[in-house]
């Protein structure tokens, strides 16, 4: 029994110490069948009775039975199989050495699925009551994984990822536990990247805690995964973190995520290679992550060196492009519903959102902006970015966030904002120094014809509003541009001014409301060109194009939705300066106005009236002064009134020459107006006064006016002209247009003053204009009577006074009528020899004595005294007669005056005016420069 007990001993432990060898050849035969793939383990050894399993040199194959898919060096399990009587689990020692996982990845299908598949066990068919079965008791001890290598190959987008050196330990898992357990991981993401992990886990009530630490974690190892979503070359990085993550293995979503996170050298190109997003430091510090309970909240957020390159063009801009942010396909896929997430954020959106940073700092930013919209790119720099905030979070009353920035390498911006983040309403105070206009020269050129657009902005103003809808924000402060200057394409400044300011009290874009405390405008410049089509200004902003007037009348209907309301308080512009050129004559025309002065206060829209003072030098010399009072919304009611002093007229005197046919040589012109429209009737009221005129006529000239006349009829004594002028016209009238109304006032003053000189010339010299008018004589008369003596005398007088006034005493007659006089006296001298009786005296005797010497007494009385001189030469006698009354009247003014130049002619016989005309000397007067025909000078 001895022997035979000893044999079967010794057979019993050969079967033990040969069964691993049994099967090991077993289990690799029928692997296929046993784990659904093939495996091959170089080594099994087996001891039974420490209970020590160890397995070297194990491989599972792929499907094909050659590709290696899982394999490790080492796997030790050292267990207590006695106590599996008292239905525990005990493992002393869990050690698994140089673990090798291969998992590919093609479209969504797996390398292991068919693994998944094999393992899926029938239903269990025997309904076990749960209570009958007894729980089974698990005690697991130093489980260990050393140096695993992870390779996750993803055929969808060609990319591998590599887990090196994947490593944890985990102490004790027990039933009942009442400590957590711990676990440490470790792997090597690739050569200098590394996660340490510490997990605790308690095995009864789930709860566990983990502090999960990653070193330099290279994103351009993520390339392949954001190249679908982005058109980008490089996605480039070194993510470091230290995360702590508390909650329930049960209730995983319900975790808590705290620690910090920081990114080095970030940075992603687009498909030029060039750099579009970067920075040199990105870090955040989280306080508190509660996903499950939509609550995030920040202890800091800092941004160092941050960098953005932003280009648009008519299309879009480079991030729409390189995000595919515009690609309709992107939208569709992820529009595809997804059961997992969809849940998970219902379960999110059923509570409030909240989220709280308390310290943001962005430091040393940088925005390169380039815009191909334009004709011309465009580029702008945005440079040292600071921002920095406390306390954001949005139960906060406000959030306080202030910026600093560098504007184009020249100007700074600083800018302060207060916003309710749960209201979103906000204010900010944006502050601007030297903001240059020269860099946004390509925006005007597409509305302007112009070389340069100069200045420099500085702000002061405050912005408040809301977010959701920011249209509506309110803007005050205020606005200053120094040295501003527009040149056009021939490079001449034709807009500038040193300074303008702007104070403003409430602008509101929505509701069509603009209120300004202030708007000075110091030294402004304007440089004014007319034509007889257009003028300068509506050449270089294209106010002639019909698509710029399409787009202004569309914008004032968008305006006109709203009553427009506009007031400024205090206007005053100093020094100011138009420059005023035009070729309406062909001969280029350029007048000066300088020191241009304009003050008013509290300019309304809704005002019943504003007074508008204005003064200003002309052309360096002369001086204006004008108040304009009118009703903004109603221009039809205005009251105007100007005074210029010392106007020199020869500096219009290409107007007067091409108008008017005359050259200015000189003068100085004084001027008062008073205009009143009411309800568009115009009543003007204008005093004149010229001093020292002097002008010549020329041969040319639209109106051949005779100015030069007029006004030396219009002269007084002292050489001055005053005139009152009144000017009248209905503005409601389309038809009526002021400027013809003016014109035509002047130039029928001018031509009635000359068509009626005597009224101005007998008010010279203080006589009866009927005086000046004629010379009457009877028609027998050979010398001038007394009366025509003291007619003439007055006539010497006002040559003596009106220096260079021509004096022409045309003689006009009928000769019939004369002649006839000249027989009637001569036979009434004959009556007055025979009878010693003035026939003059007896006009009956004489009658008789007419009809005794004719006989018939059928003849009239001019007839028979025709008859009884028929035989007298009357031509002569009426030639003789008239002969001695021209030298007879020249005599007596050479007497009077022997350096006269008034002449004493014969009318020209052909004139209509000797028919039944009286002896007598009509009275013509002009300038003795020039022979003026008076008929043809006055149009």
């Amino acid at each position: 029994m001895i022997i035979g007990g000893l044999v079967f001993l010794i057979l019993i432990i050969a079967v033990l110490i040969l069964s691993p060898y049994g099967i090991k050849n077993y289990v690799i035969k029928n692997s296929k069948s046993l784990v659904g793939r093939q495996v091959d383990v170089g080594k099994l050894n087996l001891n039974y009775f420490t209970g020590t399993l160890k397995l070297i040199d194990f491989k599972m194959f792929e499907n094909d039975s050659t590709t290696e898919f899982i394999t490790f060096d080492t796997l030790i399990i050292d267990t207590e199989p006695y106590k599996y009587i008292s239905n525990k689990i005990v493992i002393e020692k869990f050690f698994l050495s140089g673990l090798n996982v291969n998992t590919i990845q093609k479209d969504s299908v797996f390398n292991f699925n068919d693994l998944l598949e094999f393992y899926k066990s029938e239903p269990d068919t025997i309904q076990t009551k749960e209570e009958d079965i007894e729980p089974i008791k698990y005690y697991l001890n130093n489980l260990e994984l050393k140096g695993a290598n992870l390779i996750y190959n993803d055929k969808n987008i060609d990319q591998i990822t590599t887990i090196k050196d994947f490593s944890f330990f985990i102490p004790f898992i027990g039933w009942n536990q009442k400590e957590k357990t711990n676990a440490d991981l470790k792997f090597s993401l690739n050569e200098d990247s590394t996660l340490n992990t510490k997990i605790n886990i308690n095995p009864v009530d789930g709860e566990f805690d983990s502090d999960i630490t990653i070193d330099n974690l290279h994103l351009n190892s993520f390339y392949n995964y954001i190249a679908p979503y982005a058109e980008i070359n490089s996605f480039e990085g070194q993510l470091n973190s230290q995360i702590k993550i508390e909650g329930n293995i049960y209730d995983a979503l319900k975790s808590i995520v705290s620690g910090n996170i920081s990114i080095t050298d970030f940075e992603i190109t687009d498909t030029s290679n060039k750099k579009i997003i970067a920075a040199k430091n990105i870090g955040t510090q989280l306080q508190k992550i509660d996903y499950f309970n939509n609550s995030y909240t920040i202890d800091s957020l800092y941004i160092n060196e941050p960098y953005t390159y932003f280009e648009i063009d008519t299309i879009s801009n480079n991030f729409s492009t390189v995000f595919k942010l515009n690609d309709t396909t992107k939208v569709e896929k992820t529009a595809t519903p997804n059961i997992a997430s969809d849940t998970i954020q219902q379960t999110s959106e059923e509570k409030e959102l909240y989220y709280a940073i308390h310290h943001v700092n962005i430091s040393n930013g940088l925005i390169d902006f380039s815009d191909n919209s334009t004709s011309e790119e465009f580029n702008y720099l945005l440079s040292e970015i600071q921002i920095n905030s406390d306390s954001i979070s949005n139960n906060s009353e406000l959030v306080h966030i202030n910026s600093n920035l560098i504007l184009n390498e020249k100007g700074k911006l600083n800018a302060v904002l207060n916003v309710n983040p749960s209201t979103l309403k906000f204010d900010s105070d944006l502050n601007i120094d030297n903001l240059y206009l020269d860099t946004f020269y390509n925006y005007i050129t597409p509305f302007a014809e112009i070389n340069s657009f100069k200045g420099q902005v500085n702000t002061k103003i405050k912005i408040k509003g809301n977010f959701n809808d920011a249209i509506k924000s309110t803007v005050s402060g205020n606005v200053s541009v120094n040295n501003f200057e527009m040149t056009d394409t021939s490079n001449k400044k034709f807009i500038g001014a040193k300074n303008i300011g702007a104070q403003l009290q409430n602008i509101d874009y929505t509701n069509n409301l603009y209120k300004l405390k202030s708007l000075s405008i110091n030294e402004p410049y304007t440089y004014f060109q007319l034509d007889s089509i257009t003028n300068n200004f509506s050449k270089i902003f294209k106010l002639d194009e019909t698509s710029n007037t399409e787009a202004i009348e569309n914008n004032q209907k968008n305006t006109t939705e709203n009553e427009l309301y506009y007031a400024i308080n205090k206007l005053n512009v100093t020094k100011g300066v138009l420059d005023y050129s035009d070729n309406l004559t062909g001969e280029k025309f350029d007048y000066y106005l300088s020191d241009i002065e304009i003050d008013t206060d509290s300019i309304y829209s809704n005002s019943d009236l504003v007074n508008i003072y204005s003064n200003m030098r002309l052309n360096k010399r002369g001086k204006l002064n004008a108040k304009l009072s009118l009703n903004p919304t109603d221009f039809n009611n205005a009251e105007i009134a100007i005074t210029v002093e010392r106007f020199l007229l020869s500096d219009i005197n290409i107007y007067s020459r091409y108008y008017m046919g005359h050259d200015i040589l000189e003068g100085d012109f004084f001027y008062n107006t008073k205009t009143n429209i009411i309800d568009g009737n115009l009543v003007s009221e204008n005093k004149l006064l010229v001093k020292n005129a002097a002008v010549s006529s020329t041969s040319k000239g639209l109106n051949k006016l005779p100015l030069k006349f007029a006004l030396f009829l219009l002269k007084d004594k002292n050489g001055d002209v005053e005139l009152d002028v009144p000017v009248r016209g209905d503005l409601n009238d389309p038809s009526v247009n002021i400027g013809k109304i003016v014109w035509t006032t002047f130039k029928n003053l001018i031509l009635k003053t000359v068509a009626s000189p005597v009224n101005f010339l007998a008010d010279f010299i203080g006589v009866d204009p009927k005086e000046l008018e004629e010379i009457e004589f009877s028609y027998t008369d050979t010398i001038p009577s007394l009366k025509n003596q003291q007619q003439l005398d007055k006539l010497i007088d006002l040559e003596n006074k009106k220096k260079g006034l021509k004096i022409e005493l045309l003689h006009f007659v009928d000769l019939n009528l004369q002649k006839e006089a000249v027989a009637l006296k001569t036979i009434g001298t004959q009556f007055n020899a025979e009878t010693q009786k003035d026939y003059t005296k007896n006009k009956n005797q004489f009658e008789e004595y007419l009809i005794a010497k004719t006989a018939p007494d059928t003849l009239s009385l001019k007839d028979a005294v025709l008859k009884l001189s028929a035989n007298t030469n009357l031509d002569s006698i009426v030639t003789t007669n008239n002969t001695k009354l021209l030298k007879n009247t020249k005599a007596y003014l050479i007497e009077q005056n022997p350096f006269t130049k008034i002449k004493v002619l014969t009318a020209d016989p052909r004139e209509p005016e000797h028919v039944g005309s009286e002896s007598k000397f009509n009275i013509k007067y002009n300038l003795l420069e020039d022979r003026i025909n008076t008929k043809r000078d006055s149009i």
